[in-house]
């Protein structure tokens, strides 16, 4: 099943609020203060491999792609374009 081909507008932005909250924890994750971590045992072992690709370089780009990718599909632009190109700039943003 891919997400912006069967999902609901709302199970859309349901997940890039997801997305944007793990980034927050991953980003949080690299100070080493597991008391500012809110995360279930499944997104603490993602997190193990996925924080140290979150940095002061790029959490702030992230986010603000999340957040527009999410106004857009709001929006009702084509769920696939626009979740193609956070694709593609992610990928920038997580080599930064």
């Amino acid at each position: 099943m891919t997400m912006a081909k069967e999902s609901s507008r709302e199970r859309q932005c349901a997940f890039l609020q997801f997305a944007q909250r793990l980034i927050r924890e991953n980003f949080i994750y690299n100070y080493g203060e597991p008391a500012l971590n809110y995360e279930t045992s499944d997104e603490q072992q993602f997190s193990v491999k996925f924080a140290p690709f979150i940095n002061e370089r790029n959490i702030e780009e992230l986010t603000e792609q999340f957040a527009r990718a999410e106004a857009q599909i709001m929006q009702n632009a084509n769920a696939r374009m626009v979740l193609f190109d956070l694709c593609l700039q992610c990928i920038v943003l997580i080599k930064r």
